[in-house]
């Protein structure tokens, strides 16, 4: 049962934006099985809706049940917050010319639900529905800052396995981060999962359905200078406050001082609690 499930996966992951039909000899050839085995696995699929076939000798594509069901997760993705989030955004992106995504947490992950190209001539883009590890991109750093430390623990009860140098290597690096990030209202980082991309970003929390996103920037790490990432977190902080205090979100509505440096805290049932940090020197951005 479970190789037939693999099985199912490993053909529904084969169809791209360049590859939208599969034949039996594509899946043949890509998933290295005999050729009767692979017009058996596809006749099944189609006979159950996930695949549907066309023309002869027969090619496949997404048949309806998958579609409708990726229906119903973009109606899921398509929440309010998500779109407060996605329309702040835009203007982000309008204002300096970068890319930036909207993101949400599952599990140990965060997933791309909104993209949004900026102006910028170098443009790095994740796709929508990518998925990376939280606790090495900056969205994720972000999103991450609403849960408690043992929360976080919790999502990642194994040894890290990081892409990069430039990521944190162990949980206790990742914690620190995750404070810092309470702390400022924003987290960053620079050539972690992306080699030569650097990011900011911020997390809002839906009072009402405690609902979380994430915002960010993304822009070319190499080029990019502390002015100008410190006028893109000072336009996410901006955006955090606006849109946090509309929404209810306590960890905006306590911190309308854009400089302002919070300590949280965080209650038995979930509810957060701030105060004002005592007075140090300023986290300079990194480069």
């Amino acid at each position: 049962m479970m190789t037939t499930l693999k099985n199912v996966t490993s053909v529904l992951r084969l169809f791209r934006d360049n590859r939208r039909e599969l034949s039996v000899d594509d899946v043949r050839r890509l998933m290295s099985m005999p050729k009767s085995s692979a017009a058996r696995l596809l006749a099944s699929m189609r006979d159950e809706s996930l695949l549907e076939s066309v023309g002869r000798p027969p090619r496949y594509r997404i048949g309806p049940l998958f579609l409708e069901v990726a229906g119903l997760h973009r109606s899921f993705l398509s929440s309010s917050l998500n779109d407060l989030a996605d329309a702040a955004l835009v203007d982000l992106c309008e204002t300096t010319g970068y890319t930036g995504y909207v993101s949400i947490l599952q599990g140990a992950d965060v997933l791309v639900v909104r993209v949004r190209r900026g102006s910028y001539p170098l443009q790095v883009v994740t796709p929508l529905g990518y998925r990376l590890q939280a606790f090495e991109t900056a969205i994720g750093r972000a999103l991450l800052s609403r849960l408690s430390d043992d929360e976080i623990r919790r999502r990642h009860p194994g040894k890290l396995s990081p892409s990069s140098p430039h990521s944190p290597q162990s949980l206790s690096a990742v914690l620190r981060l995750v404070a810092q990030a309470r702390e400022d209202g924003f987290a960053e980082s620079c050539n972690e999962a992306l080699p030569g991309i650097g990011s900011l970003a911020i997390s809002l929390r839906s009072a009402d359905v405690n609902e979380l996103v994430g915002v960010c920037l993304s822009y070319p790490s190499s080029i990019t200078s502390q002015k100008e990432k410190k006028r893109m977190s000072e336009l996410l902080l901006a955006t955090g406050r606006k849109i946090g205090t509309d929404i209810g979100d306590d960890f905006w509505v306590g911190r309308r001082n854009g400089d302002q440096k919070m300590v949280v805290s965080f209650g038995t049932n979930g509810g957060i609690a701030l105060r004002r940090g005592k007075a140090h020197a300023k986290r300079a951005l990194g480069g």
